[in-house]
């Protein structure tokens, strides 16, 4: 890190969005799985494509 003054603004830009960009994966990730446990009783429920098929 350098000892420039000048990058502050910067710093505290990234540092005010990291708990946003957190916030947002964690609602991806929970929402993802919400879906994967409604698919998951007719067999739907797969993160990759079955290999074996293709």
């Amino acid at each position: 890190m350098p000892d420039d003054l000048g990058s502050l603004p910067s710093l505290v830009r990234h540092s005010r969005r990291t708990p946003r960009l957190l916030r947002q994966n964690i609602v991806f990730a929970l929402g993802l799985e919400v879906a994967l446990l409604a698919l998951a009783p007719a067999g739907s429920a797969t993160l990759w494509r079955d290999l074996d098929r293709a």
